[in-house]
C-alpha cells in the first residue's frame, strides 16, 4: 500500500491500456470489481483502519460518512498523467480512492475504486474511472486490509 508506488503503477497500467488498447481482466470477485467481505468486524472499526493508512501515506480525506470514505490525492509527480489528464485550466490531475462499506449478515463487505480527475473541483470537472485497469491491484490492498483484522 504504498502511495508513490501506487501513483506509478495507476500511470503504468494506464499508459499500457491507452496504448494497447486490451480491455481490463474482470476480477474473481461476486462484482467482478475490487471486494472483499470481513468477518466479525464492524463498519467503523474497517473504515477507522483506511482512513488510518490513507492518511499515513499522505492522502487527504473528501468525504467521510458510515458507509465509506473518498480520498483525494494530486498527482503532480507525473508528466503522463498531467499530458493525459491536465487541461490548460488545471495541468494536475487528482487521483480518488473510493471505499463503501456494508454490514451483511456478520460480515462487513468492502468495495473500491479509483478515479482520475481532471479540473477537480470545478465546474470543468470531467472524472474518469479507472477501476478495470487497477482492479487486481486494488484486490490485493483490500485483502490485505482483511489480513490486518485477521491478525
Amino acid at each position: 500500500m504504498h502511495n508513490s508506488c501506487f501513483t506509478k503503477c495507476c500511470l503504468l497500467v494506464l499508459v499500457s491500456w491507452l496504448f494497447i488498447g486490451c480491455a481490463a481482466p474482470r476480477l474473481n470477485t461476486a462484482s467482478g470489481n475490487p471486494e472483499i467481505s470481513i468477518p466479525d468486524v464492524t463498519k467503523k472499526q474497517v473504515l477507522d483502519l483506511i482512513i488510518a493508512v490513507k492518511l499515513q501515506k499522505g492522502m487527504q480525506i473528501k468525504n467521510v460518512n458510515d458507509y465509506g470514505v473518498v480520498f483525494t490525492k494530486k498527482v503532480d509527480q507525473s508528466f503522463l498523467a498531467s499530458f493525459l489528464y491536465g487541461s490548460h485550466y488545471d495541468s494536475t490531475p487528482e487521483g480518488r480512492l473510493h471505499y463503501n462499506v456494508v454490514e451483511q449478515n456478520g460480515y462487513v463487505k468492502v468495495y473500491s475504486r479509483i478515479e482520475i480527475v481532471t479540473n477537480p473541483d470545478s465546474a470543468f470537472e470531467s472524472v474518469s474511472d479507472i477501476t478495470g485497469n487497477m482492479g487486481e491491484q486494488m484486490q490485493k490492498e483490500l485483502e490485505g486490509l482483511k489480513q490486518a483484522f485477521e491478525h
